[in-house]
């Protein structure tokens, strides 16, 4: 199994993969882990949030990109 996802502009490394999110029909949301997490604090209470990036893969604008993604998951 390949360490990364080669697509037609971008290659994944899967480790930085967290969730591929399929649940709409015709498109993948591969969600990436967080690299940056910023918050405030004040005597023991404040909040802390991080930015999660995610790429989209839509069946209808990225054909060959969507085919790419379905045959990998299909060799998991």
């Amino acid at each position: 199994m390949s360490r990364f996802l080669k697509l037609t502009k971008i290659i994944i490394n899967a480790n930085q993969i967290r969730i591929i999110d399929f649940n709409q029909p015709n498109k993948y949301n591969i969600h990436l882990v967080a690299k940056e997490i910023y918050g405030w604090t004040i005597f023991g209470t404040g909040s802390i949030e991080s930015y999660e990036p995610y790429i989209t893969v839509c069946q209808e604008k990225d054909q060959e990109d969507y085919k790419i993604v379905s045959e990998w998951i299909e060799k998991l």
